[in-house]
């Protein structure tokens, strides 16, 4: 398997394109979910958001516990 080494601008290319991506990516988390469960489902998108996946949406369907 043959390495090509990636020069600078290339490396920037790559970084942009996938910060593009994650920006434009829709993430959806749906189903039922209990109740209890809603700030873990709520940290999730937090994090995927902090992340730079800025499309991450919940689909709040919840059940009583």
């Amino acid at each position: 398997m043959s390495h090509s080494i990636l020069i600078p601008d290339e490396i920037a290319d790559r970084v942009q394109l996938y910060r593009h991506f994650k920006k434009n990516t829709n993430i959806a988390i749906y189903g039922s979910f209990q109740q209890s469960r809603k700030g873990d489902l709520l940290t999730l998108r937090g994090y995927l958001r902090a992340y730079g996946y800025l499309n991450a949406r919940i689909l709040k369907i919840f059940v009583r516990d």
